[in-house]
């Protein structure tokens, strides 16, 4: 519940086109401990609306997310390198590494996108 003129910000996996989307989203629900549960740009909007929210703001920060995650896994690179990770604790290290590359690979594939929404209460 938002009181009138509250503001929320959303973020998250969406499905850019219905149709295009689906043997993607499944390939990738197999790695996910949560099967990802996917709407598309306007059914997110659709419902956010149906809830008396304004929607300001729907923006595709794929690019930007991607960015993020391959900066990290490089920087994770160089810490492995350097032997820090202990030997019990790298099968944990190399899943995430993996989980990660996978949700990359699932973007840049482009059915998929990852976004941010921005909406807001009347202030009324």
């Amino acid at each position: 519940m938002l009181k009138p003129g509250g503001q929320i910000l959303l973020v998250g996996f969406v499905a850019k086109t219905p149709a295009g989307t689906k043997e993607d989203a499944d390939e990738w629900a197999k790695f996910e401990k949560m099967k990802p549960r996917m709407a598309t740009m306007d059914q997110i909007k659709q419902g956010l609306s149906a809830t008396h929210l304004d929607v300001h703001k729907a923006d595709d920060i794929s690019d930007a997310f991607c960015s993020h995650i391959l900066r990290s896994l490089a920087g994770l690179t160089d810490t492995l390198k350097q032997g820090s990770v202990p030997k019990d604790q790298r099968p944990w290290v190399m899943w995430e590494v993996e989980l990660w590359a996978r949700r990359v690979a699932t973007l840049q594939a482009g059915n998929i996108g990852f976004y941010r929404f921005h909406a807001s209460k009347s202030a009324e």
